[in-house]
């Protein structure tokens, strides 16, 4: 059975090459770099997002710890050492 021109038509117009298949997975795989790129890019800027929400939260309670704790104790130890420099009878110490 020899092919006629109509059926290398017919067989040309309906089914893929092997170079019409090469080029539809490179542009497949182009497409799917384009957008692995997009979503990667969408992921780093959610990432520095919360990120740098996260370190906002952390010095402001790291600013809160020393505002409520720490400085609180530094008075009291102030004015226990001011208490025992008058019982004493002790000049101030200097700053």
């Amino acid at each position: 059975m020899a092919f006629t021109k109509a059926d290398k038509k017919f067989l040309k117009d309906n089914f893929a090459t092997k170079d019409d298949l090469k080029d539809l997975r490179s542009q497949m795989s182009d497409d799917i770099d384009g957008k692995l790129k997009i979503q990667k890019r969408e992921i780093l800027a959610e990432m520095d997002t919360k990120f740098a929400k996260q370190k906002e939260e952390v010095v402001k309670g790291v600013g809160e710890y020393v505002a409520d704790i720490i400085v609180p104790m530094f008075d009291e130890r102030d004015k226990h050492i001011a208490r025992i420099q008058k019982k004493l009878n002790l000049p101030p110490l200097a700053d």
